[in-house]
C-alpha cells in the first residue's frame, strides 16, 4: 500500500508539472494566437486533448468524499444552466471540460505529500515568468492599440511578480521579480502594476519587520475594501492619452465611462436573467455590453461575469465556497507570522483582487495564472493534509 502510494504521489507531482507547462501553450494559442497567425479552432483543441488525457490518467486516483458530495449539488445545477443557456450546447460542452478538469486536479491534489506540494511550488514562479517572457514577445507590437492584450499580460505578469518572491534563491528570486516588473510596467495594465506591487510590498514588509504585522494585515484588508477607488485613481493617473482620445481630459473620461459602462451594462444583462444565467462561456451575452467606442465585449469583472454566466442559484452555492476560500487566505496570511513563509497566501489574495478587473475567477482556465489560481484553490478548500507554509 505504501508504495502504491508513493507511486501515484509520483505521478500526480509529474502530471502537475506537466499540466503547468502545457498550461503555457494554453496561453500563448488563447492570447497570442490570432497575433502569430495560429487558427483559433488551435487552443480548444489542445485543450481538450490535454483534459481528456489528464482525466483518463487520474481516472484510478480516488475522490475526495467532500469533492464527491460537493459534484452532488453541484452537477443538477449546472444541468438547470445548460438547459436554460441561450447556448445550451456550448455550454454542456465548457461545463463538461470544466467538471473533468476541476476533477483532475482534486484526484491529483489529494494524492500529494507536503514535500510533493513544496517541489511543485518552486516551479510555479518560472511558469508564470516564462509564459510572461514569451508572451510579451508575441503581443509587444499591439500593445499601444490592443486593451484586451495589455491586461492578460499584466495579469500573467503581476501573478509573477508575487510568485517570485517564493524563489529562495536570492538572485534568482531578484532577477525574476524585476523581469516581471518590466513585463508588468510595459504592458501598461496599470491595475496589475499598482496591485501587485502593493502585494508584494506588504509582504515583504511583514517579512522584515513581524513584530508590526498587524498593521500590514490592517493595510492589507484597505486595499481589498478600497480596490474600486485605488483603481480608478491610477487609472487616472497613468492612463496613455493616445489609447484613447486627442486629449487628455476626454481620454480619463472616455477611461472612467468605459469601465462603469461595462458594469453597469453587464448588471443590467444580469437582471434580464438573474436567477439561471446564460450560460458558460455563451458569447450571446457579451454582444450586448459595449465599450466607447462601440465594440462588445465582456465586463472586466470576474465576479459580475460569473453572476450573469451561471445566474444566482449555482453563484450563490459557489459563494459559501468562495467566502471559506477568503478565510482560509485570510487565516494564513495572519498566522504567516509564526512561520518562516506565506507568500502563496498573498498570491491568493493578488488574485481575488485581480478578479475585480479581469474576466476571470474560477471558470476561465484559458491561461496559466488560472489554472494555478484554481489549483492553488482546489488544495485549500478540499485538502487539510497540505499546507502553504514553510
Amino acid at each position: 500500500m505504501v508504495k502504491k502510494n508513493r507511486i501515484e504521489s509520483n505521478l500526480a507531482r509529474l502530471v502537475v508539472k506537466h499540466l503547468f507547462f502545457i498550461s503555457i501553450v494554453f496561453t500563448i494559442t488563447n492570447l497570442g494566437a490570432t497575433f502569430i497567425g495560429i487558427p483559433s479552432y488551435v487552443f480548444p483543441i489542445i485543450f481538450f486533448v490535454t483534459v481528456t488525457y489528464l482525466f483518463s490518467v487520474t481516472l484510478k486516483f480516488r475522490a475526495n468524499e467532500r469533492v464527491t458530495s460537493f459534484m452532488l449539488i453541484f452537477v443538477p445545477l449546472i444541468s438547470l444552466n445548460c438547459f436554460f443557456s441561450i447556448e445550451p450546447f456550448t455550454s454542456a460542452i465548457y461545463w463538461l471540460l470544466w467538471l473533468m478538469f476541476f476533477f483532475s486536479i482534486h484526484k491529483v491534489a489529494n494524492r500529494l505529500t507536503q514535500y510533493d506540494l513544496k517541489y511543485i511550488l518552486s516551479y510555479i514562479p518560472y511558469v508564470l515568468l516564462l509564459a510572461s517572457f514569451l508572451l510579451t514577445i508575441i503581443l509587444y507590437p499591439h500593445l499601444t492599440y490592443s486593451f484586451t492584450t495589455r491586461n492578460s499580460l499584466g495579469l500573467l505578469a503581476g501573478s509573477s511578480l508575487v510568485a517570485s518572491l517564493s524563489i529562495y534563491n536570492k538572485r534568482y528570486r531578484y532577477g525574476a521579480a524585476l523581469l516581471s516588473l518590466f513585463i508588468v510596467a510595459i504592458s501598461d495594465s496599470r491595475s496589475s502594476l499598482v496591485f501587485s506591487i502593493l502585494i508584494a510590498s506588504l509582504y515583504v514588509l511583514s517579512r522584515i519587520n513581524k513584530n508590526n504585522y498587524g498593521l500590514y494585515i490592517l493595510g492589507l484588508f484597505l486595499i481589498i475594501a478600497l480596490q474600486a477607488p485605488i483603481y480608478n485613481y491610477f487609472e487616472n493617473k497613468m492612463l496613455k492619452k493616445e489609447l484613447y482620445a486627442n486629449n487628455l481630459e476626454e481620454a480619463l473620461s472616455s477611461a472612467q465611462d468605459e469601465r462603469l459602462g461595462l458594469l453597469h451594462e453587464g448588471w443590467e444583462v444580469f437582471m434580464e436573467r438573474p436567477y439561471l444565467g446564460y450560460g458558460l462561456k455563451t458569447k450571446y451575452y457579451e454582444g450586448r455590453i459595449f465599450i466607447a467606442n462601440g465594440t462588445s465585449m465582456h465586463v472586466h469583472n470576474g465576479y459580475l461575469s460569473t453572476l450573469i454566466e451561471t445566474g444566482l442559484l449555482i453563484s450563490f452555492f459557489l459563494g459559501t465556497f468562495l467566502i471559506k476560500l477568503i478565510f482560509k487566505v485570510t487565516r494564513g496570511i495572519i498566522m504567516g507570522k509564526h512561520f518562516n513563509d506565506n507568500i502563496w497566501y498573498f498570491f491568493m489574495a493578488f488574485g481575488f483582487l485581480r478578479a475585480y478587473g479581469e474576466n476571470y475567477l474560477f471558470f476561465n482556465i484559458g491561461n496559466v495564472f488560472s489554472i494555478v489560481f484554481l489549483f492553488l484553490g482546489v488544495i485549500l478548500l478540499f485538502n487539510r493534509r497540505l499546507s502553504f507554509f514553510t
